[in-house]
């Protein structure tokens, strides 16, 4: 026996340990890196795994020193927030969260709808950035293309210089053709009122309401435009009548302010007042002069 010493086990048999075990009981450091196999016997733990369970404490211990050192040496910079600003942990930086994106239609498109003809003209307006020199400027999806065509046709190219000369002259030609329709048309309207108006002169009759007059109805040889500076719709009768009857009413206060002011004489007050009725009648006056013959 390595200690001379004896004990008892259970069931009053001696067991002794050898100078090896007895050693590593009386070392708890060596107990915990030993393993058992099948015939009871047990392996230390090898110096290899030592050595890797220290480096990884190192490591860690070199981690937050590195940590500590950070937090008292931090600089506020680009990409370098206030320490009392950053987000803690746990904390989103999106309060509101994500936004509830709006229902995508699914299926097939029913019979009113339009979905190819929608999603055509959202891509053809959609805002890009575009770079010209040093300049950058954001346009539609379409006018890039347009220029890019435009630009294609100034360089030579004959498939954009025709259909750029095509388009132009197709624009054109819609807008001077519904140009003369309304004319045609206002000039027609303008005759048949003059008309009717002369026939019930002739035969002494109360000519009926014609909107628009046609007194209101004018034409402008040198530059062939036709302007109506009266109501178009019986919605816009009412309303120059209350124009209308907002003129007089105004016209008649600023008659009565003179008036008063001729006999009484005004005091400051009364004649700032009497100049800023006459400014806004004036004014009013001037963007629409189509009430005066309402």
């Amino acid at each position: 026996m390595a200690n001379g010493k004896n004990t008892k086990g259970q069931g009053g048999e001696d067991s002794s340990l050898d100078g090896s075990a007895g050693q590593a009981w009386r070392q708890p450091d060596l107990l915990w890196g030993m393993n058992s196999d099948g015939d009871g016997r047990t392996k230390t733990q090898t110096s290899s795994d030592k050595l890797r369970r220290s480096k990884i404490r190192i490591k860690a211990k070199s981690r937050a020193r590195t940590k500590k050192l950070r937090k008292s040496e931090y600089e506020i910079g680009y990409a370098k927030p206030p320490a009392k600003s950053q987000f803690k942990p746990g904390q989103s930086g999106n309060v509101k969260g994500r936004p509830r994106k709006s229902p995508k239609p699914s299926g097939v498109p029913q019979m009113w709808e339009q979905r190819c003809n929608d999603t055509f003209l959202e891509e053809a307006y959609r805002t890009i950035s575009i770079r010209e020199g040093i300049i950058t400027t954001k346009i539609p999806v379409i006018q890039a293309v347009m220029r890019r065509i435009y630009l294609d046709a100034m360089r030579g190219d004959h498939k954009s210089q025709k259909m750029v000369l095509g388009a132009a002259q197709e624009i054109e030609g819609n807008n001077y053709k519904l140009h003369m329709e309304y004319t045609q048309t206002m000039m027609d309207l303008k005759k048949q009122g003059e008309d009717e108006l002369e026939y019930c002169k002739r035969h002494k009759l109360v000519p009926p309401e014609m909107i628009p007059h046609p007194a209101n109805i004018i034409y402008n040889s040198q530059t062939g435009l036709v302007h109506v500076i009266g109501p178009m719709t019986k919605e816009d009768m009412v309303f120059f009548r209350r124009a209308h009857e907002f003129i007089k009413c105004m016209e008649s206060e600023i008659s009565d302010t003179v008036t008063h002011i001729e006999n009484n004489g005004g005091s400051k007050a009364v004649r700032q007042n009497l100049e800023s009725l006459q400014r806004a009648l004036q004014k009013f006056k001037q963007e629409a002069p189509g009430l005066l013959n309402g």
